[in-house]
């Protein structure tokens, strides 16, 4: 089973359009919130396509002005319904099949718990998550830092 293709493009406006882009912000919570918008991205994806060999690509644009930068990400996935839309605040929700319960009571899943969705479309200290849809083709979330 393959995954598909990232490709990066990147427009650098405020450092003489460097191909790199450079910002300050605490890099545990970039990870993770960009973790999870990939995983969710790759995952649509594959849902999508199952047989394809040739999967569709996932698009991502990173763009730095004078006083912010967008990450955009842009999938195949299919996209999603404005009703499964209203269910992504809520804090437990995912669209995974839930994990085997453990007889070890110690033993808690976190895959695919939806543990990031009290983020997604909300703003935090200085970056923003907005979302656009498209249900034939796919989500494309965006953060935006300030």
């Amino acid at each position: 089973m393959g995954a598909p293709e990232v490709n990066v493009h990147v427009h650098n406006v405020s450092d003489n359009n460097e191909k790199e882009v450079s910002i300050i912000y605490v890099p545990s919570h970039l990870h993770h919130i960009c973790f999870e918008l990939f995983k969710n991205a790759m995952r649509a994806t594959m849902e999508t396509h199952p047989d394809d060999i040739d999967l569709p690509k996932i698009n991502v644009w990173i763009t730095k002005g004078d006083s912010d930068c967008s990450i955009k990400i842009s999938d195949a996935g299919g996209g999603a319904s404005r009703q499964t839309t209203t269910k992504w605040f809520e804090y437990l929700y995912s669209t995974a099949p839930r994990p085997p319960r453990s007889e070890d009571a110690r033993v808690t899943p976190l895959q695919d718990m939806g543990m990031d969705s009290p983020y997604q479309g909300c703003t935090l200290g200085t970056w923003v998550v907005t979302y656009r849809f498209n249900p034939w083709r796919g989500t494309e979330p965006m953060l935006t830092f300030t």
